[in-house]
């Protein structure tokens, strides 16, 4: 498939592979039927030839003997001296906060932004939706706890003090005498509704007054592309996701998915550094850096690998594991076989290019585009800033293929992002003190290359981590209250149950996922009930069992277990126990026997 995108995170990812029933049932069967398609674009792409999407990529002849030291930092174009990364200004830009679709119409709810809370109101009918900081003037007391007059004011419920869109006091309870008065206004910032997202600009109370654009996703509002939504909240900092979703290099052993490996380098085909300045509309905006990965696409740490099928125990047991996973890898390996067998006269296709675009702060866009840069699906991300040690990480799947529900999608993801936030948050425990102990020191030269100095890069692939991590470098420091809460840097890994809460992190945030739960747990209920009152029916009128009698509960039997295994899927499920299923995995992928030959 020509022009497919991220090949691993485009997928919608399996649920986990506990004992529970639901890892073998019906759900989990037509979750994996509903992703079989993007799953396949992202086994298919071709490998061989010249680079398509961007600018030439630079190629060694094969069999060269480049290091892997050299080959980590590669064609890099900088930005504009006049305009280096110092220059980031934080509060200028547009953050999304949330999916339009999951905000109640006409009730105030809280976001929060670089550790500032707003309370953001989506008023119905034509009213514009509208943010205020999360503060009454009156008190201090939270906004968002408040209500939604009639007339779209947002009403404290403290006193009852009641502001407009603007910010500006309409209403005192307790003052007959015009209740105008600026020193009583509380702060707006602007507030917008583009591509489903609601976004939030810091800096400007009207989105007139916004220095950027928000940055758009074309195929988002082209109707031939649908739009897969995904939103979940995470106890790790914004810069360090950031980082592990724009690795390709950990997809083969994190997640055991063989499409990620498109993504990467390697000394046949080197990866393309471009940093450039960001263009919205025609126009150009200073200061605003874009930096962009391309590398041919096709397997690099894979290539070549063609394991030995298993035994039918040992096939059973890794899709019960992984479904996705399987199945991709198992397409991966049949392309790698047609392409070895009996040539053709039909040309293969054109190369695709791999491509990873981060434009700061938030949006990050991986896609393989053909020669006329076009993607048939894009995986869309923003992370967003909430705070020290938090972000929430929005994402889109912007296909041209119909999207599957919902909230089995957000089933896939969550079981997804389980397989490594957890060590992100392992990582996240020695980098932010290290980050801390810099700016303590004010060692500006040396916070500039904290990540070269903690991170030991090596692979083909992380000239691209070296750029990125040259942004966060000199920009983080530079983050609004960065440093005003000193012991959020220098915390403890908080458990599993923490840090892969899916309730918490996901479920109080999305009501279509809500939802699906509480009738999840009501169909249990209820095929509980019956059941139970079939077993008093046959008792007490002493009914004789019959093979319908005997059937019936067995279907109610299984309705209720298996509904009760649904609904635990949106609470805490990823333990250390059941990650081992992901770690065998990786042996499908990468046999071990290659690590004694050197890889």
């Amino acid at each position: 498939t020509r022009g497919s995108g991220h090949p691993c995170k485009m997928a919608v990812k399996t649920a986990p592979h506990t004992r529970s029933p639901w890892s073998a049932g019906w759900v989990l069967t037509s979750a994996v039927c509903c992703m079989v398609t993007q799953a396949t674009c992202a086994a298919v792409s071709p490998r061989a030839g010249s680079s398509a999407g961007g600018p030439p990529l630079p190629v060694s002849p094969r069999g060269s003997s480049v290091k892997a030291s050299e080959t980590a930092v590669l064609t890099t174009k900088p930005a504009a001296k006049s305009q280096p990364y110092e220059s980031f200004a934080w509060r200028d830009h547009w953050y999304p906060v949330a999916w339009a679709e999951d905000c109640e119409r006409d009730r105030p709810f809280k976001t929060t932004l670089f550790d500032e809370d707003y309370a953001v109101v989506l008023p119905s009918g034509s009213r514009q939706p509208y943010a205020l900081r999360d503060r009454c003037p009156h008190r201090l007391a939270a906004l968002s706890e408040g209500r939604v007059t009639e007339q779209g004011w947002l009403q404290c419920s403290y006193h009852g003090f009641a502001f407009d869109h603007t910010g500006e006091l309409k209403a005192v309870p307790q003052q007959q005498e015009s209740a105008k008065d600026r020193s009583s206004c509380a702060q707006a910032v602007a507030c917008k509704i583009v591509d489903g997202l609601v976004w939030l600009n810091p800096s400007a109370a009207s989105a007139d007054g916004a220095r950027y654009p928000i940055p758009r996703v074309p195929e988002m509002a082209d109707p031939a592309f649908s739009t897969a939504k995904i939103v979940r909240d995470m106890p790790v900092d914004y810069s360090i996701v950031c980082e592990n979703i724009m690795d390709p290099d950990h997809g083969v052993f994190a997640h055991a998915m063989a499409g990620l490996d498109y993504y990467s380098a390697s000394r046949d085909f080197p990866q393309s550094v471009d940093v450039t300045t960001l263009q919205e509309d025609g126009k150009v905006f200073p200061g605003v850096p874009v930096i962009t990965s391309r590398v041919q696409a096709g397997p690099k740490v894979l290539a070549g690998v063609a394991p030995p099928p298993p035994g039918l125990a040992a096939r059973v047991r890794a899709f019960m594991a992984a479904p996705s996973a399987v199945i991709t890898n198992a397409l991966v390996r049949r392309r790698a076989k047609t392409k070895s067998g009996p040539t053709t006269d039909t040309p293969p296709p054109p190369p695709l290019t791999a491509e990873i675009t981060f434009s700061p702060p938030t949006r990050i866009i991986e896609c393989r585009r053909d020669q006329q840069g076009v993607s048939n699906l894009l995986s869309t991300f923003w992370i967003v800033p909430v705070g020290v040690g938090r972000c929430r990480f929005l994402s889109a799947y912007v296909s041209r293929a119909p999207p599957p529900k919902r909230w089995l999608l957000q089933l896939f993801t969550m079981r997804f992002t389980d397989q490594d936030t957890h060590l992100l948050a392992t990582q996240q425990a020695e980098v932010l003190p290290a980050e801390l102990d810099a700016h303590e020191r004010s060692d500006e030269a040396r916070g500039r290359s904290l990540r070269r100095r903690l991170f030991k890069y090596r692979m083909p692939s992380e000239g691209f981590l070296v750029e990125v991590g040259k942004f966060m470098d000199a920009t983080l420091p530079e983050q609004p209250n960065r440093y005003l809460r000193p012991e959020l840097f220098r915390q403890f890994v908080p458990p599993r149950e923490v840090t892969l809460d899916r309730w918490a992190q996901h479920a109080t945030i999305c009501p279509a996922s809500r939802r699906v739960h509480d009738i999840a747990v009501t169909v249990s209920r209820c095929a509980v009930g019956a059941l139970a009152a079939l077993a008093f029916a046959h008792a007490y009128y002493r009914l004789p069992l019959r093979l319908t009698s005997v059937a019936v509960a067995i279907l109610l039997a299984e309705t209720a277990r298996r509904s009760r295994a649904l609904a635990s899927q949106f609470k805490f499920v990823k333990t250390r126990e059941s990650a081992k299923g992901d770690l065998q995995a990786i042996t499908t992928l990468f046999p071990d026997e290659r690590l004694a030959a050197g890889g």
